[in-house]
């Protein structure tokens, strides 16, 4: 599920800044914000995957 939610915003962002839209900054703060907190649980469960 995260990767989901990441490749859709990662994909959302990209699809509106290559249309060159008006994108409402808050928008784009949001996505941004969304983005950095999967990585960072994507990355909690690649090490808690790794052996002891």
């Amino acid at each position: 599920m995260l990767l989901i939610l990441l490749a859709t915003c990662e994909r959302s962002l990209e699809a509106f800044q290559a249309a060159d839209n008006q994108i409402d900054e808050e928008f784009v703060v949001d996505l941004e914000r969304i983005m950095a907190r999967t990585r960072r649980e994507l990355e909690a469960f690649a090490k808690a995957d790794e052996p002891a």
